[in-house]
């Protein structure tokens, strides 16, 4: 089996496993279930395939109360990234699904897939099984990984080994944090202005408020409009012109990057391209 890295191209277009999920995707109760968003309802699945890119655990909160989680990253065909994830609580679901990752790696193309058992436990739940199998290129087919083995006389016992041994993994990482997305929807022309131009690198604001301002009165007067003596003055027409120039613009204006370097000696005009 080659342990090659794969790309987007190199995914099968199905994968049929012993029972897995999708984007956040959460593992319990013999499925996989996902929404894409709290309003929605939810999609269910028992298998998800794709390229395998992290290993990790978060402390997650579910109706007021802790909920650790183990999680596993996958970059899928469409190019979503989805994070599939159990219930760290949830002994055997998770033994089953880290004891297998410890044998995957960055790069490979994996399936997980789950199943629920056939008959309740004594508190009447059932049981959710969890298997992960490796695409293996050169011989177009998927191949399931076996457990790494642990002492213990049940999962609940081989738990915290289990977990342990994941913090080792190569590819055990925190979760990545999320850029948060810029409310266009609510945010007045001129707060647009701001987040445009530090997405291009230009200074903020409120770091160069004087030489905003003359860019702004200078567009003012060839609209023909009055001249503002504060930013917060600046009429909205007036922000929807400077956007638009921004937008056809790819240099920091001079007047700009000698302010900003006045401000800070530091400061690299380019830094948030």
């Amino acid at each position: 089996m080659s342990n090659a890295t794969m790309t987007r191209d190199d995914i099968p277009d199905t994968f049929e496993g012993r029972g897995g999920n999708l984007r956040f995707y959460g593992i319990a109760d013999g499925r996989i279930k996902t929404r894409a968003s709290k309003n929605d309802p939810w999609e269910y699945m028992d298998k998800i395939h794709g390229i395998f890119d992290r290993v990790g655990e978060h402390e997650g909160e579910w109706n007021g109360k802790p909920m650790p989680k183990f999680e596993v990253d996958l970059l899928l065909k469409d190019g979503t990234k989805a994070s599939i994830a159990t219930n760290a609580d949830s002994a055997v679901a998770t033994v089953m699904f880290a004891s297998r990752i410890l044998k995957v790696r960055k790069g490979q193309v994996i399936g997980i897939s789950v199943a629920r058992s056939k008959d309740p436990i004594a508190n009447g739940a059932h049981l959710t099984f969890v298997n992960v199998s490796i695409w293996d290129p050169m011989g177009s087919k998927w191949i399931e990984v076996e457990a790494e083995k642990f002492e213990g006389a049940d999962s609940a016992a081989k738990l915290p080994l289990v977990l342990e041994a994941i913090r080792k993994h190569p590819d055990y990482a925190p979760r990545p944090t999320r850029k948060r997305e810029f409310d266009y929807e609510n945010a007045s022309q001129r707060e647009c202005f701001d987040h445009e131009a530090q997405e291009k690198g230009w200074p903020a604001l409120s770091t160069c408020s004087a030489e905003y301002l003359a860019m702004a009165n200078k567009l003012a007067s060839n609209l023909k409009l009055p001249a503002a003596e504060t930013l917060d003055d600046v009429h909205e027409d007036v922000w929807q012109k400077l956007r638009e120039g921004l937008a056809k613009k790819s240099d920091v204006p001079e007047a700009l990057k000698k302010a900003a370097q006045a401000a800070n000696d530091e400061y690299d005009p380019f830094a948030d391209e």
